[in-house]
């Protein structure tokens, strides 16, 4: 179904949203509504599959019986009550501010930035990247746990899972990862102490908290930036990255690591997609710049500060010195 579309697909069969909602319950199986954007309510307690993705008038979504569901963009949805579902999608559910889903095994709530808690005990996989609000993750049994740029989220258990991103959460204090072969906390500028016995990998590139860093079993750990580590511990012959040459900034609003590393010579800032010299990125979101944003000038000009710092320029460090 196409964005902006006033029809709903119900069984197979197009129908009005109308008629849809005249129609009874215990005969509604199967739903797509998907670019619906006259549709505010939805309830469909028989339904085993519920579309709804794009609906962005919708406020409410009950699915009580479904095993899938997809909420991916409805941008003015608050509620959402799916018990019996395995596979949720809600990213870009940015009104969004509770998810209970404790039966999904399946869990993306990306980019839901009004989110506070998640709860999905029994998902294997959880997204929750870029959800800024979310103080709350509960995702024991996952097997991969994404909350990077959850920027006020202060505490992460993730005891079964295998793979861990946890970057640019500069709240976090305190990171369980115990049997994760993987561990990505680049940017966790207010931890302190991480330990991850099992990670064969370790990147904490720009912790600048960080004073303990034990990883007994890795045999690539990143330890860029971080200026007060007084202790590491990897297996004999790890490969160990301790470069002077990066500079973790922060998050912007949105969710966005800023990040500035030496590439050929010269500092440059790296953010999402974009890759610039300072003094195109001091442009880019600069006034009157193409994305004109003052939060991000402000850590372009962190990047720029550490440049200078570095190479003892006054221009910011354009060029590292030979």
């Amino acid at each position: 179904m196409n964005a902006g579309q006033i029809y709903i697909v119900v069984n197979g069969e197009r129908t009005s949203v109308a008629d849809f909602l005249a129609m009874e319950q215990s005969k509604i199986l199967s739903i797509d509504a998907s670019g619906c954007t006259a549709l505010t309510e939805l309830k469909a307690d028989a339904a085993k599959t519920i579309d709804a993705s794009g609906c962005t008038a919708l406020t409410e979504l009950k699915a009580d019986a479904a095993k899938t569901v997809y909420a991916s963009g409805c941008t003015a949805l608050t509620e959402l009550k799916a018990d019996a579902a395995e596979t949720v999608y809600v990213c870009g559910c940015t009104a969004l501010t509770e998810l209970n889903v404790d039966a999904a095994e399946y869990v993306d709530a990306r980019g839901c930035t009004a989110l506070t808690e998640l709860n999905a005990d029994a998902a294997e996989y959880v997204d929750a990247s870029g959800c800024t609000a979310l103080t709350g993750l509960n995702a024991d049994a996952a097997e991969y746990v994404d909350a990077s740029g959850c920027t006020a989220l202060t505490e992460l258990k993730a005891d079964a899972a295998d793979y861990v991103y946890a970057r640019g959460c500069t709240a976090l204090t305190e990171l369980k990862a115990d049997a994760a072969e993987y561990v990505d906390a680049s940017g966790c500028t207010a931890l302190t102490e991480l330990k991850t016995d099992a990670a064969k990998t370790v990147c904490a590139r720009g912790c600048t908290a960080l004073i303990e860093l034990k990883a007994g079993a890795a045999k690539t750990v990143d330890a860029s930036g971080c200026t007060a580590l007084t202790e590491l511990k990897a297996a004999p012959g790890a490969e160990i990255k301790r470069s002077p040459d990066y500079v973790f900034a922060g998050v912007d609003s949105r969710g966005y690591r800023f990040e500035g590393v030496v590439l050929d010579e010269q500092w440059r800032v790296l953010a999402g997609c974009r890759n610039y010299s300072i003094d195109d990125a001091r442009k880019h979101w600069g006034p009157g710049g193409a994305s004109d944003r003052p939060d991000c000038l402000a850590l372009v000009e962190k990047i720029a500060a550490h440049a200078a710092s570095r190479s003892g320029s006054a221009a910011a460090g354009e060029q590292v010195d030979a």
